[in-house]
């Protein structure tokens, strides 16, 4: 099953995707309409649910989408949402949760260590899309599991030779034109786009199991996502020049002291700290803070989508060379 799962989890008097367009099926299922074309994902799952406790749920892909679960025959009058929702038997690449206004967009992709194929990259830019659109998000939070945030980009998959970094490009203009706060919770491996995405972070925090690094030199290539001005503005010149030039990993304790994360915490207590100060962030007055990202981000981050062709057209070039040929192609095989 491949796309994302939305869902809401607050009380509100509104709801996109309401229960008004959803049709009862067979054995207490609700059928919802295919709120987005043929696309293969999920996004139809924001639903408000009350009067029952499920124990279950399920999901199908198709034209249409449904959800079943215990004394699911109230739901048609439903008025309060899910408050805590985790499917892990669901094998969805990207999994969105709104909540008190935050939208927490987890990368869910375990078997590949979260790393980032074009589906991943496409599900990742419409959730991210989703939330800023959405007049109930205020803060957005990007998070993995306790043991993993990302491996980067998804080196074995088939498009990496044929189309090199290019469906990329629409995930990183998304980023940059976010308006609303970005806050990412990290724990375990962080690698390329893993790391270099956290530059375009407002706040950051990190568990002590945390591991960052470029390795675009170890594998034949050169910085992307704007890492080339951002990983010297934030860390001075030498020590982003040694990260990138040399590759090497660093860790969490690194990371805080050249300013790519605000905290440091134990892994079993980094999601409910960062869940909690982003519920604080989206307490505050909006349009100030939407104002102050802004004034913020104005100099720094000016001409920010240039750059990204500039590195991108470096970056597959590279790509494209028979030694970076080589070490890709090795790297798949391996893993």
């Amino acid at each position: 099953m491949r796309g994302f799962v939305h869902w809401r989890s607050k009380r509100s008097s509104r709801c996109r995707h309401a229960t008004a367009r959803s049709t009862r099926c067979g054995n207490g299922r609700l059928q919802f309409p295919q709120v987005f074309g043929p696309r293969p994902y999920l996004h139809g799952a924001t639903r408000e649910i009350t009067g029952s406790t499920w124990r279950a749920i399920s999901m199908t892909t198709g034209g249409n989408r449904c959800i079943s679960g215990r004394n699911a025959a109230p739901i048609h009058e439903a008025r309060l949402l899910i408050q805590v929702i985790r499917i892990p038997t669901v094998d969805l690449p990207i999994l969105y949760v709104v909540s008190n206004g935050v939208a927490e967009i987890e990368i869910n992709r375990r078997e590949r260590r979260n790393a980032l194929d074009d589906n991943a990259y496409t599900m990742l830019r419409e959730a991210f899309s989703d939330a800023e659109n959405d007049p109930d998000v205020r803060v957005l939070l990007v998070r993995g599991q306790t043991d993993m945030f990302t491996a980067g980009k998804d080196l074995k998959s088939e498009s990496v030779a044929r189309e090199g970094y290019r469906p990329v490009l629409t995930f990183m203009d998304t980023v940059n034109v976010l308006t609303k706060p970005l806050m990412a919770a990290v724990a375990g491996p962080a690698m390329g786009m893993g790391t270099t995405l956290l530059y375009h972070c407002d706040v950051v925090y990190a568990a002590s199991n945390a591991i960052f690094g470029m390795p675009f030199t170890r594998i034949g290539v050169s910085p992307e996502f704007g890492s080339s001005r951002l990983a010297p503005m934030t860390a001075g010149y030498r020590l982003a020049a040694e990260a990138m030039l040399f590759a090497e990993t660093f860790d969490a304790d690194h990371a805080l002291r050249t300013g790519l994360v605000n905290r440091v915490l134990p892994p079993e207590k980094l999601f409910v700290y960062a869940r909690e100060r982003a519920e604080k962030l989206a307490a505050m007055p909006a349009a100030a803070v939407v104002k102050t990202k802004a004034l913020l981000k104005n100099h720094a981050f000016a001409g920010m989508n240039a750059l990204f062709r500039s590195e991108l057209y470096e970056f597959e070039t590279l790509l494209g060379s028979a030694e970076s040929r080589a070490i890709v192609a090795g790297f798949g095989r391996k893993n």
